[in-house]
Parts: structure tokens; C-alpha cells; sequence
């Protein structure tokens, strides 16, 4: 048995006029090919030129095979995931790449890696790494490392609450600058299906 994920989040450009076109189509599109439960899925090329929007998004999606831990995804500008493994070990994979709709001539690269029983693979937006304190020393991939070896043993929304939490707290403050998102998966090991 396979799980299709994905975290999505759309960054305005920051001159950007109005899009001639609501972005929700944009997401309409886009969440009716990721529904699609086969291969082909993006068999049809998403013209972007059709979509006349002046946003440009990042992306992290990924496939994830529940049966080997086998996972492979591709970045389109969305930070680096980190994989905490038992150990206290944190990895980061990936490398970024270009945000889709940015540059026309972008290249979107996979990679692929594997998940070993009691890894977590969390998934986040640079609201939370590049969250600044009143000094203006950001949170960083170290401050979220060692956040994520603090919470090792918390589960579910407990977990999302505290990271969220310790960002406000290294902040100074409780209102973020950009957008902050979560995604945390453990992988247990093989499903039983």
C-alpha cells in the first residue's frame, strides 16, 4: 500500500499587480491532478501561461511507500525536509530548486530516500527557519534540529503545537512575518496490508 503527500504554499511576488486570474483556480488545478489515485496523473503538461497569475509557489511532494519506506520527492523552492532518526540524527533532503511559476525554464528535480522504522519526516515552510528574533538571528536549520530532537517523543498536534510554540518564543512574539506550516509523518515500518 502506497500514501500520496504533498504541502503546498503559494508566495505572492511582492510587486505582483493583481492576478488576472483567481488563484484558487490555480489550487483547484493543481488538487485535482494530486487526487487523481494513478500514475498519470501529469501525464498532460499544467500549461501555467493558461493560468495568467502573476503568483509564483513552492512546493514539496512527495511519494511515500508505506510497505518499504521508500520515498521520493520533488522540491520546487520549499525548504529542505528534515528526517529526525532514532538516533537523534537530524538529515535534510533535498535541494530546493526553483519555485514553480517563477521562471519558465525551471527544472524540477527528484530525489529519492528511505525512511527506516521510528524516522520522522517533517515537512515545513521557511516561516518557521527564517523566523527572526529581536536581534534578527534567524531560527534556522539548527534551532529546528534541535527542536526536533527535544520533541522526539511528542506525537500529533501536542508536537506541531510545541515547535509552534518554541518559534513564538525565540521570536519574542506570537504573530509570525511569513507563513508557518507543519507536516510531521512517522514512519512506524511496513503496513500490515
Amino acid at each position: 500500500m502506497s500514501l500520496f503527500t504533498w504541502l503546498f504554499t503559494k508566495t505572492p511576488a511582492a510587486d505582483a499587480p493583481a492576478p488576472a486570474m483567481p488563484d484558487i483556480l490555480v489550487y483547484a488545478e493543481l488538487d485535482a491532478r494530486l487526487a487523481q489515485d494513478t500514475d498519470d496523473r501529469f501525464e498532460d503538461d499544467i500549461d501555467i501561461e493558461e493560468i495568467e497569475t502573476d503568483l509564483y509557489f513552492t512546493l514539496a511532494l512527495a511519494y511515500l511507500d508505506l510497505t518499504t519506506g521508500a520515498v521520493q520527492m520533488v522540491q520546487a523552492g520549499h525548504p529542505h525536509p528534515a528526517v529526525l532518526r532514532p538516533d537523534g540524527a537530524v538529515t535534510w533532503v533535498g535541494e530546493g530548486g526553483m519555485p514553480i511559476g517563477l521562471l519558465e525554464e525551471a527544472q524540477f528535480d527528484s530525489v529519492t530516500f528511505h525512511l527506516e522504522p521510528g524516522d520522522r519526516l517533517m515537512l515545513y515552510s521557511d516561516g518557521i527557519t527564517e523566523c527572526e528574533n529581536r536581534a534578527g538571528e534567524e531560527f534556522g536549520e539548527d534551532g529546528l534540529a534541535a527542536l526536533l530532537r527535544r520533541t522526539a517523543e511528542d506525537q500529533g498536534e501536542a508536537l506541531l503545537e510545541t515547535i509552534v510554540t518554541a518559534v513564538q518564543d525565540f521570536a519574542g512574539r506570537t504573530e509570525f512575518a511569513d507563513d508557518v506550516s507543519l507536516v510531521a509523518f512517522d514512519f512506524t515500518g511496513p503496513s500490515a496490508a
